[in-house]
């Protein structure tokens, strides 16, 4: 074992995705989100669990990412949710990834450069094309063809080195109740599937489509017209907040369990200080245990001041002082019988006590995405374990 590592729960995962897809119709089927390594999770670990599932649609974020699932043997659609720079066309060529277009201006871009890619060292190929899906903006405003410009989305079906697989877009408040936000998105999606029926009208096969997030198939299902949905943090077991909407009941396991090993403990008496700047004082005659983890392995240092809980020999303690960067101090007083080598877990469960990432995001003042994202490969992944 490492001085700090992360397990996962493959019954946890499969439980996750059938509590989203409660509701989906027959033929909707999932798309794993396992970008940013796998939402901190271990990108190669997830996507080939998904791939033992039978889900063969897998996202990512960046090149670096698919290429990386390719060379562990992930099969199926790889598709990037992004940008990649025209310049690396053959790299997504040879790897059968679908990239998505962002922009008419960037797809005629890709065409151009991987035609000229394909005449100067795959003559014999001249009729190659590059897979991927057209992005299209309908009120978020990141990338994508604004949603009624239907003269060139056909553009998009049209490029002559570019086979466009597939169309999607993404709905930014799918996760909210209030009436305002609910209207907006039923409008994104009437809007999608518009543009939709569109294309079909003027000749154009539109491919596979996809619209939902995570709390976008909990709270919009079923979407009869909806080939698949992208399941990302919710696939994990968690929320990006407690307080994200969900119209019907849901269930969710957390799929990583983080620990960390003591690597000392010693006692303090009444009036020591612990850490950095002092700021954790004893009250009383006080065992400080330290862990081998802090926010270099990407645990948030706005956790401090004894906002980190973790669990040791089944119970709860604080954090003592500030976290440094590649440790982190404990107060482990009222736990009898810590020493060195023990284990403390600071996400997951261990009988009836728990901590979960929305516990983390919360206090930190962010959502659990960026919590599961921060961790790093510093951190060893020690994959399935059950």
């Amino acid at each position: 074992m490492n001085r700090a590592w992360i397990e996962l729960d493959s019954a946890a995962l499969k439980h996750n995705l059938e509590e989203l897809s409660k509701e989906f119709d027959p033929k909707t089927g999932i798309m794993g989100v396992v970008k940013a390594n796998g939402y901190g999770h271990g990108a190669t670990q997830i996507a080939a669990k998904l791939n033992e599932f039978g889900i063969d649609h897998i996202c990512v974020a960046a090149l670096s990412e698919a290429i990386e699932l390719r060379e562990a043997g992930i099969k199926g659609t790889i598709i990037i949710l992004g940008y990649t720079a025209p310049g690396f066309a053959m790299e997504l060529y040879r790897n059968q990834i679908t990239q998505t277009l962002v922009s008419i201006e960037y797809a005629k871009q890709l065409d151009e450069v991987f035609g000229k890619m394909i005449e100067a060292t795959m003559p014999e190929n001249k009729d190659a094309k590059l897979l991927a899906n057209m992005a299209i903006d309908t009120g978020m405003h990141r990338i994508g063809v604004a949603k009624d410009d239907y003269d060139t989305m056909v553009e998009f079906y049209n490029l002559k080195h570019i086979k466009c697989t597939g169309m999607f877009t993404h709905l930014p408040v799918a996760d909210t109740g209030e009436e305002q936000h609910v209207e907006f998105t039923k409008g994104q999606i009437e809007a999608f599937f518009r543009a939709k029926h569109e294309l079909e009208k003027r000749g154009v096969d539109p491919g596979y489509v996809h619209c939902q997030n995570s709390l976008g198939s909990i709270n919009y299902s079923p979407l009869p017209e909806a080939d698949y949905a992208r399941f990302g943090i919710c696939m994990y077991g968690a929320q990006q907040v407690y307080e994200d909407y969900v119209k019907r009941p849901v269930h969710l396991e957390p799929v990583m369990t983080l620990k960390a090993h003591i690597a000392s403990v010693r006692e303090i008496a009444p009036g020591e200080t612990v850490g950095y700047g002092r700021t954790f004082t004893a009250e009383r005659p006080t065992k400080i245990a330290t862990l081998c983890i802090g926010y270099a392995d990407g645990v948030p240092r706005n956790l401090s001041g004894g906002k980190l809980k973790a669990i040791v020999h089944g119970q709860i303690c604080q954090g003592a002082g500030r976290i440094c960067m590649d440790q982190m101090m404990l107060d482990v007083t009222d736990i009898p019988d810590v020493k060195m080598g023990d284990v403390a877990i600071l996400l997951g469960r261990d009988g009836d006590k728990a901590i979960y990432a929305e516990d983390w995001a919360r206090d930190a003042g962010t959502i659990t995405d960026e919590i599961f994202t921060r961790l790093n490969k510093r951190i060893e992944n020690n994959g399935f374990v059950k």
